[in-house]
């Protein structure tokens, strides 16, 4: 099995070929991971749940290892439940740089954007369900948090 990669890690997808493919897919300008059918972890893993570490495999560490799963960012909220008045607020924080940050109400995405700092602040003028979800690097899966004005 053949993982394909791009230069940041993120797999783009998973084609089976013998052990000559690989000089297929370097013609064609592929950058993969070559893993041995046979390994338990890697049948059927979930891709969006993955990535390449590319300094590993730079290093020459066995493809195996540069497989890696991403985890789940460790966000924190003050507040799950705020007052509707504009002047309440929750506070959001471990949310690592340069991550997208999107801001949905009631099904309406109100903001959407890259973090510079790892904590953000939530008010809201209206009763809503506020899903803030926070999307990047790389090496984290996407997390969601909810907090409800009243």
């Amino acid at each position: 099995m053949y993982v394909l990669h791009r230069d940041d890690g993120s797999i783009t997808g998973v084609v089976t070929g013998d052990k000559h493919y690989w000089k297929d897919l370097i013609r064609v300008g592929h950058k993969f991971l070559f893993l041995a059918s046979e390994d338990d972890r890697i049948i059927n893993f979930d891709t969006a749940k993955y990535y390449v570490d590319v300094e590993k495999k730079i290093a020459g560490a066995p493809h195996l290892e540069c497989l890696c799963p991403m985890e789940p960012m460790a966000l924190t909220v003050d507040k799950t439940e705020i007052a509707a008045d504009g002047v309440d607020v929750a506070r959001i924080s471990g949310i690592p740089l340069g991550s997208t940050v999107t801001i949905a109400a009631d099904g309406r995405i109100e903001f959407q954007g890259e973090a510079d700092d790892d904590e953000i602040e939530l008010s809201a003028a209206e009763p809503a369900t506020h899903i803030i979800t926070v999307t990047g690097p790389l090496q984290n899966l996407s997390t969601s948090v909810q907090v409800v004005a009243r």
